[in-house]
């Protein structure tokens, strides 16, 4: 079951940390490279079952729009990166930097 991020704070009783909405944005840009929104956003469907409009990526890109933790999560492991790199919570730990 997926919770969101709200739902996790509540159950885990603590307050949700920020993301880094700018770093999240430069980490999923460099992830991306030169592949369309549009396929990025049918492969995430199509591997975890959630529906992200190709808008969206490019507005978490920009660093306007914090994602749900569904959606990050969902994003995360299309990439096989984790949650906590994502959101600026951890140092890369490889290359993609």
């Amino acid at each position: 079951m997926f919770l969101t991020s709200s739902q996790e704070a509540r159950e885990m009783g603590t307050r949700r940390r920020p993301v880094n909405l700018v770093l999240v944005g430069q980490r999923l840009r460099k992830l991306r490279g030169d592949t369309p929104l549009y396929i990025v956003a049918a492969e995430v469907k199509r591997t975890s079952g959630v529906n992200i409009n190709p808008r969206t990526l490019e507005l978490y890109e920009k660093g306007k729009v914090e994602p749900s933790f569904v959606k990050l999560d969902a994003v995360a492991r299309y990439y096989g990166v984790t949650t906590d790199w994502l959101g600026g919570r951890l140092q890369p730990q490889s290359s993609i930097g």
